[in-house]
């Protein structure tokens, strides 16, 4: 009777260990996901940061495209205008404290003007003169 027992034991955890594997086969991880990717090149920012009352940036850059992260790391809304040279940009919106906003740039060798228009923040000095070579 035990062996009769014991075989029966047996014979029922070799077909549950088999129902496992065909209710949960492992499967190899799937390379299509966008989380499996191997992540495209980015282009290096320059930071650009705007505080009362200052813009703290380089005072000369090279001519071509220039990609800047702007942040606000002051404690009022502020915003970017850049002018100069036949270039006439500035952000969308008004930045609220804390925030960024990436700013692509083609620039040709000359002198340009970056400040901040929320508030007369220009007029507190919130003005940067940057030469472009």
């Amino acid at each position: 009777m035990r062996r009769v027992v014991l075989a029966a034991l047996l014979i029922a955890a070799a077909c549950r260990e088999k129902s496992a594997e065909t209710m949960n086969p492992v499967v190899p991880p799937q390379r299509d996901l966008p989380a499996n990717r191997v992540p495209a090149a980015t282009k290096a920012q320059a930071r650009l940061e705007l505080q009362e009352f200052e813009i703290r940036m380089p005072e000369t850059l090279k001519a071509g495209h220039q990609s800047f992260l702007v942040v606000n790391s002051g404690k009022e809304n502020h915003s970017l205008i850049v002018d100069g040279n036949g270039t006439h940009v500035e952000l969308p919106q008004q930045l609220p404290r804390g925030d960024s906003a990436p700013l692509e740039l083609d620039l040709k060798p000359g002198t340009y003007t970056f400040y901040c228009p929320v508030d007369e923040h220009k007029g507190k000095g919130m003005t940067r003169t940057v030469t472009v070579q």
